[in-house]
């Protein structure tokens, strides 16, 4: 039921709880910041799951006081019928929106998916921002992706084509483009025409939620987890695509004798990343934790993140990994020909560059680094996440778009 002098504001993309992810993580928050703000907020989000187990998801649920809209994206279809139930996706997505509309008549439409800010355009919702979460032409080309053959390369060619068709129309329909990086911004522009203004801003991070412990309790956690208790902590997070770099981390622990690696995701290149841990003889020195609803133990128990992307619009994960305290290892972007806004985040002498795009690189600048080096670098590691992110701070800047 919605209040009559509530404010209403509708954020939309194409997955939410219980699927975890950085864009996951932003709809969370900013629906959490509005709604402390006095806003009645929708989501209108798919009902796929890619959770396990599987959960049924309702059509409309109320969490939090937030109300979650989901349109169906998974039909059981005869085989030569496969095809169509993207149409049908369509059909239920422009439904939902239109219930929305009509029901809240939200001031203004938060998209964090091109598919999204197509059809909130399309049922006239007005002052629609398509806060970008990556630009497809560059993120999800397939070499970024994972090495297919065959069809399956067809089909994941298809895939990307389509996509990136359909985010040119999003640049388009949009009222307004957002973006987390000066990075990304630049990217956008390439590939929109005519020309239009990009609002630059930061996401936030949840500093209750993720935050140092202390080294008893970091040992306990391990005991917890499983993870040696006497071997230094590398960690990466993330979905396992090629572009997540996540194969020069795997390499580097073939010149490091005293470490452990922690592996939280999931996603096509595990077999990959499984082969070649096995050719290498690495089984002792690896961890698969598989996708996690909540990382921060896995934050909290290792001694150092790594950023081992390729291609990367931001990194969320780096800044929850700098609210936990954790020195950050990253690729030197102008020195490795890397795409990524590490540098945006983090002052030269806040981040531990690797200046080589290769595994034992990162070997070589972890093991130089002693326990009283990184005091430094941890001991500022939680400031830099408070002063400079905030999810209210990125609501406010959004919001003040409806005032104009």
């Amino acid at each position: 039921m919605i209040e009559k002098n509530k404010k209403s504001i509708l954020i939309t993309s194409n997955a939410y709880y219980p699927n975890v992810g950085g864009i996951e993580n932003s709809l969370y928050h900013l629906a959490h910041v509005f709604n402390q703000k006095g806003y009645n907020v929708d989501i209108v989000i798919s009902n796929i799951d890619n959770s396990f187990p599987k959960n049924k998801l309702a059509p409309s649920e109320k969490i939090d006081d937030i109300n979650i809209h989901r349109y169906n994206v998974v039909y059981k279809l005869p085989f030569f019928l496969k095809p169509f139930s993207v149409f049908l996706s369509f059909i239920s997505l422009y439904k939902t929106l239109k219930k929305v509309k009509k029901i809240s008549a939200p001031e203004i439409t938060i998209s964090r998916f091109h598919t999204t800010t197509i059809f909130s355009k399309l049922v006239g919702l007005k002052k629609i921002i398509y806060l970008v979460p990556g630009v497809v032409k560059y993120q999800n080309h397939p070499n970024k992706l994972s090495n297919k053959h065959g069809l399956s390369k067809v089909k994941q060619y298809i895939s990307y084509y389509y996509h990136v068709y359909l985010q040119s129309k999003a640049f388009q329909y949009a009222d307004k483009l957002a973006v987390f990086s000066q990075n990304m911004k630049t990217q956008v522009l390439e590939c929109i025409s005519p020309k239009k203004d990009i609002l630059l801003v930061k996401p936030g991070v949840d500093l209750k939620k993720f935050y140092p412990i202390s080294d008893n309790k970091k040992f306990t956690l391990r005991k917890k987890n499983l993870i040696p208790e006497d071997k230094i902590i590398l960690l990466g997070i993330g979905r396992f695509v090629k572009a997540k770099g996540f194969i020069y981390i795997l390499e580097a622990l073939k010149y490091l004798d005293n470490y452990h690696l922690v592996l939280v995701g999931s996603g096509e290149e595990e077999y990959t990343y499984k082969k070649f841990i096995e050719d290498n003889k690495l089984q002792e020195k690896v961890t698969f934790t598989g996708a996690q609803q909540n990382p921060v133990e896995y934050y909290q128990l290792s001694d150092f993140f790594i950023m081992s992307s390729i291609y990367e619009p931001l990194g969320q994960t780096i800044l929850e990994a700098l609210s936990c305290s954790l020195p950050i290892v990253a690729f030197h972007a102008n020195e490795t020909g890397v795409t990524t806004a590490t540098s945006e985040i983090l002052r030269d002498d806040e981040v531990i560059y690797v200046k080589k795009l290769s595994g034992y690189a990162i070997s070589e600048i972890i093991s130089s680094y002693s326990h009283m080096n990184l005091s430094n670098i941890k001991s500022k590691a939680r400031n830099i996440a408070q002063e400079r992110f905030s999810w209210e701070r990125l609501a406010e800047n959004l919001q003040s778009y409806e005032s104009k």
